[in-house]
């Protein structure tokens, strides 16, 4: 890994409780020094974000929801490597450097681990796929070899590059006012 990556986790929390003061040590203990760690504390009533560590960048918001706290994370960030994490994660050491490595590849823009339960039953997710009309989300269960392309990446354990985050955004925006306006012609 270059030296010059920098790694920002953004860490979004709702009434997430002991698991947010859980993940947040966890993160502590496993990252690099110089990474930073972001909690988005998307108007929890619990007092979960409460008490966290000075490491901690804390910013409270008013119920954006998942997505928009994400990217609000996101913003805020100061690395150059983007990890968007649940607050119930448990991360082993070093887990962050294959995620790293394969972003130092120009084609690849996002990447994220294979997922298991906190509570180790032996199920293990690499990738997500949508199955039927409900797109009912179904795990790709099968281990690769090596790191594969996958059709959906799971959103709990997403790393990407700040560069990568910056081309998706304006096609989001473009969305957004499509949507607005075709929302305004039906009415």
């Amino acid at each position: 890994m270059r030296s010059s990556h920098r790694i920002s986790v953004v860490v979004i929390s709702r009434n997430e409780g002991a698991f947010l003061r859980r993940t947040v040590r966890n993160l502590d203990d496993t990252l690099p020094g110089d990474a930073e760690i972001i909690v988005v504390d998307d108007a929890s009533t619990d007092g979960s974000a409460r008490g966290l560590d000075r490491r901690v960048r804390l910013f409270r918001t008013k119920g954006l929801g998942v997505a928009k706290a994400r990217n609000f994370g996101g913003k805020q960030a100061k690395g150059d490597i983007l990890i968007f994490a649940d607050a119930h994660l448990g991360l082993d050491s070093g887990w962050w450097r294959p995620l790293v490595e394969q972003l130092e590849d120009p084609h690849v823009g996002a990447v994220a681990p294979g997922i298991a339960k906190w509570r180790n039953d032996g199920v293990e997710g690499y990738g997500i796929r949508f199955k039927g009309p409900q797109m009912e989300v179904k795990w790709l269960r099968r281990k690769p070899k090596q790191a594969t392309p996958v059709p959906i990446l799971p959103g709990c354990c997403l790393a990407m590059r700040r560069d990568a985050a910056r081309r998706v955004r304006p096609h989001r925006r473009r969305m957004g006012r499509r949507s607005s306006a075709a929302r305004q012609r039906r009415q």
